[in-house]
């Protein structure tokens, strides 16, 4: 755990580092038209799978996920097959549903049970891996070093669970995008979740995280933003 308190330690002073750079130069706005949801067959039957084993607070975070993810590609200049990254947000939290329960770390159950779907309906099998990865890692800081697909879900996840990289968004970007899709009960519901997995895997990456106040994390970012709505 040493190594990731320090990593962590490291991450809280680069968000420091970039508060204070974006009060001198503030995060551009981005055209809506970038992080509204994509329209493909596939892309709708993503969201189908969301919502058939999601409860409307998770779908509404997990299309918020790519709205957050898709902004911030724009300030970051990471450029994703977008059709890809709804995939993969739309599905990153089915193992939080009773659908895919199990003693595995929730992560590997959502990217297992994703990748599956993904070879379902036709996706050629690296992209599937895409999912699979972007899925399995968005707990992980090491996705922000991957491909943006993966990066980007590990990002817009953040933003809207514990205001990861918030900063780094124009405030109006993400009142339109809390406002196109609120988080009613989400904050409680997550909190909830997540406590439970924590425990029943306390060596995975959540289950790490939980230990170093991820619950705290998630009120935090509620009240942070409730101010930007």
């Amino acid at each position: 755990m040493f190594p990731l308190l320090v990593h962590v330690a490291w991450l809280e002073g680069q968000r420091f580092v970039r508060r204070i750079h974006r009060r001198r130069h503030p995060a551009p706005a981005v055209d809506d038209a970038l992080w509204r949801p994509p329209d493909s067959e596939l892309c709708r039957a993503a969201a189908a799978t969301c919502a058939l084993h999601s409860t409307p607070a998770l779908v509404g975070h997990c299309t918020r996920t790519y709205a957050f993810g898709m902004a911030l590609s724009d300030v970051l200049g990471r450029r994703p097959d977008r059709e890809l990254l709804w995939v993969a947000a739309q599905l990153h939290d089915l193992a939080l549903t009773p659908a895919f329960d199990g003693d595995a770390p929730f992560e590997l159950r959502g990217a297992e049970a994703a990748y599956a779907w993904c070879l379902e309906h036709d996706v050629a099998p690296h992209h599937a891996e895409l999912v699979h990865e972007a899925i399995r890692l968005h707990t992980s800081l090491e996705a922000a070093q991957r491909e943006p697909e993966i990066a980007l879900v590990h990002f817009g996840a953040g933003v809207d669970v514990i205001g990861y990289r918030l900063e780094d968004l124009d405030r109006g970007t993400v009142a339109e995008i809390l406002d196109a899709w609120p988080r009613t009960g989400f904050a409680d519901e997550l909190h909830g979740l997540i406590e439970r997995e924590a425990k029943k895997t306390p060596t995975s990456p959540i289950g790490v995280q939980w230990r170093l106040g991820f619950g705290d994390r998630i009120h935090a970012a509620e009240r942070q933003l409730s101010r930007r709505a």
